[in-house]
């Protein structure tokens, strides 16, 4: 079969198509001839080397499968040969053969495109951990999603609309506003607009209230955090990590100090890491 092999990091560029044995299941084990792979941000750092979690050398990266079940290992009881599936393996996806445990081998509807099976899962369970579990989402509140337009952004949007949110959609562009609006968002937000601490305070001030929204699911990092402002909760690391119903008050209150941390799923930590690119990886 073929797969993309990773023999040294680097640039993505660099990485090459090879043939490779075929994979066998064994026992626990589904194999799963590959139909779409998706294409994650960790994927990149990984064949780039600069992922908290890389593999031996050489591996296939990717963390997104959906296709067909070719084959199963003893024990396995719960998935059938010819079984459209989808699959979340830690790496190996970006191959034509994917073995993978059952436990993380899902039965997708026979109706389901297998491109979207594929980019269903790190997208929508990034979006589904932020709200709920670290954002302590509540019927009726309000969201705000940073990157609004990409895919774990979309993923925000869609998840926190359908659980009854109030939904602010932060982009750049008014193609990307337009794209939001179309999956659920009652308001845009104007990233690009000059003086941006003042620009989205007034913007969310006109949306929700002076109250501003209770929360803040950012996937952008960097100088957009410094507009983030709260007078309640700036969390230890410890205190992140304890904090189970947390109650935020964004977008009021006195300026923050010019040096600050990153919301992360609705909570501030001053000790957060200042460039992030998804939700959960600071969890």
């Amino acid at each position: 079969m073929r797969a993309v092999l990773v023999r040294e990091h680097g640039p993505v560029a660099r990485h090459r198509l090879e043939t490779v044995p075929d994979p066998v299941p064994a026992r626990g084990e589904v194999l799963i001839e590959a139909r779409a792979m998706g294409v994650n941000f960790p994927d990149l750092m990984v064949m780039q080397g600069s992922y908290q979690f890389l593999p031996p050398r050489p591996f296939s990266p990717g963390k997104e499968v959906a296709g067909v079940v070719g084959a199963i290992g003893e024990g396995v009881t719960r998935i059938r040969a010819g079984d459209h599936v989808m699959a979340l393996p830690e790496y190996g996806a970006f191959a034509e053969k994917v073995v993978v445990p059952e436990a993380i081998c899902y039965r997708m509807p026979q109706a389901m495109p297998f491109d979207e099976g594929a980019v269903l899962a790190l997208a929508y369970q990034t979006a589904h951990f932020a709200l709920l579990e670290r954002g302590a989402y509540k019927q009726g509140e309000s969201v705000l999603v940073t990157g609004a337009s990409g895919g774990v952004g979309l993923a925000c949007v869609q998840l926190a609309k359908a659980l009854g949110a109030t939904v602010l959609a932060g982009v750049t562009s008014k193609e990307k506003g337009e794209l939001c609006k179309r999956h659920g968002a009652d308001h845009v937000i104007d990233l690009a607009a000059p003086e941006l601490r003042e620009s989205v305070r007034a913007q969310v001030h006109a949306a929700v209230g002076k109250r501003g929204v209770d929360i803040v699911l950012d996937s952008v990092g960097g100088s957009l955090a410094n507009i983030v402002e709260t007078t309640d909760y700036v969390l230890s690391l410890d205190d992140y990590a304890k904090t189970a119903d947390v109650r935020r008050e964004l977008f009021k209150g006195p300026p923050w100090p010019a040096a600050t941390g990153v919301v992360v799923s609705g909570l501030v930590r001053k000790d957060a890491l200042i460039e992030i690119k998804a939700i959960a990886v600071l969890a």
